[in-house]
């Protein structure tokens, strides 16, 4: 398996028929769309000792963070959007410097993009108690998942940010038609991904808006010279699939790196044709090789482009969407890449 995929949950195993004893944390945001389904400030279901938090902001939350590796914790609950979920990977190292605790997921946001591959299956107090249990009963499972990590270049002052998935171009502006259009009619997590790709997809087809037309926004892989130009669409990722069934990326098993990317050119070539295998993964998976590479070939010359990568150096235009937010690139764009991993657990 390639060094950047994310194999299946393992599970951890207990010394004897003792238990692994473990000290949680939990971070909760209570203005993620989940939660704001319940008021309740302290999940009801929570165990004894288990220490639960509400930070208001980044700065409370590193504290939080910091207060937890004072007192031992272990694993860290992120009870949150896809969001929370990169700001408490951004402030991590800095809390634990040493050795960083483990972390599990629950859906809680708009989206859920992370968590739906990697997180606990369902969501509030009784997921929270599932884990809780399981931890304390020694049948969870594990997986280390690389992690993608946002550096503005030359801007040593700005910290870097760390998550799984980064969208510029037309998913920016995808982004912006659930944020203004979709989630306020009461649509959320899955059903408003695919209603967002569908109004998306519609807009792209009927050539209505900027969508088709692109933006200015060069790439530098690995060693290679900088590809200049107006993009589409660009996509880093360091997951190893995606809800709905989507895997938009291609490419040799044998390339090397964590980071897997697409980059589309504009104006698009030959969408309508191109959108499904792009789009979903098994009508790829189905294709003989031989037929893959060739299918990969043509994709290459229509401007259609993907592969995996150790690093990405970016320069956009436009601000770019890091796991659900809207950031700017700063003057000189920002450098992609993937130094470590992070442990992400499950009940068994």
């Amino acid at each position: 398996m390639p060094d950047g995929s994310i194999g299946g949950f393992e599970p951890i195993r207990s010394q004897g028929d003792i238990p692994l004893a473990r000290r949680i944390g939990v971070i909760r945001n209570p203005r993620s769309f989940g939660n704001r389904q319940t008021a309740a400030a302290v999940e009801p279901g929570a165990a004894p000792g288990v220490v639960l938090t509400q930070p208001s902001d980044r700065q409370s939350l590193l504290d939080t963070l910091h207060g937890f590796a004072a007192s031992g914790i272990d694993l860290v609950v992120v009870n949150g959007g896809d969001g929370t979920l990169r700001d408490v990977m951004s402030a991590l190292l800095a809390a634990y410097p040493d050795m960083l605790p483990e972390l599990a997921i629950l859906r809680a946001g708009n989206t859920n993009l992370a968590a739906r591959v990697l997180g606990i299956n369902g969501s509030g107090p009784q997921a929270l108690d599932q884990l809780i249990e399981a931890a304390r009963t020694g049948r969870l499972r594990r997986q280390r998942c690389a992690f993608l990590e946002v550096a503005w270049i030359n801007q040593p002052s700005r910290p870097p940010l760390r998550g799984f998935f980064l969208g510029a171009g037309a998913f920016a502006d995808a982004k912006q038609i659930a944020d203004h259009q979709i989630h306020r009619r009461g649509v959320h997590q899955g059903a408003a991904v695919g209603l967002t790709l569908a109004t998306t997809i519609l807009r792209v087809l009927t050539g209505r808006g900027p969508i088709h037309r692109g933006t200015p926004i060069s790439t530098a892989i690995d060693n290679r010279p900088a590809r200049d130009g107006h993009k589409f669409l660009l996509l880093v990722t360091t997951l190893d699939s995606l809800m709905l069934g989507l895997w938009p990326f291609w490419g040799s098993k044998s390339d090397s790196g964590r980071l897997t990317w697409l980059e589309i050119d504009a104006p698009h070539r030959f969408l309508p044709v191109a959108l499904p295998a792009i789009v979903i993964r098994q009508l790829r998976d189905w294709m003989p090789g031989r037929i893959a590479r060739a299918v990969s070939a043509i994709a290459s010359g229509w401007g259609y482009r993907s592969g995996r990568a150790t690093r990405l150096a970016v320069r956009l235009e436009r601000p770019f969407v890091l796991d659900g937010e809207f950031f700017e690139p700063g003057p000189e764009g920002v450098l992609l890449t993937s130094p470590g991993h992070v442990t992400i657990v499950i009940p068994d």
